[in-house]
């Protein structure tokens, strides 16, 4: 890494960094380790239940998709 970690500077960089990866990903150059679909589904899906499990006081709730349980 060009900058240290939590370094103001460093965040142009990451994003520069994502602008390079979706620009290799159009070109058909993907690289491994990309987000895929589903891996943004699961992650939206957790944000929810944790909205979910707030407002049901803490309660435990199953966080994954319907459609991957």
């Amino acid at each position: 890494s060009r900058v240290a970690i939590a370094h103001p500077e460093g965040f142009p960089l990451a994003v520069a960094n994502i602008y390079c990866d979706l620009a290799d990903a159009i070109r058909g150059e993907m690289r491994d380790g990309l987000p895929t679909a589903p891996a943004g589904l699961r992650s939206m899906a957790a944000v929810h239940t944790a909205v979910a499990s707030a407002k049901a006081g803490g309660q435990w709730l199953d966080a994954r998709p319907p459609m991957f349980r």
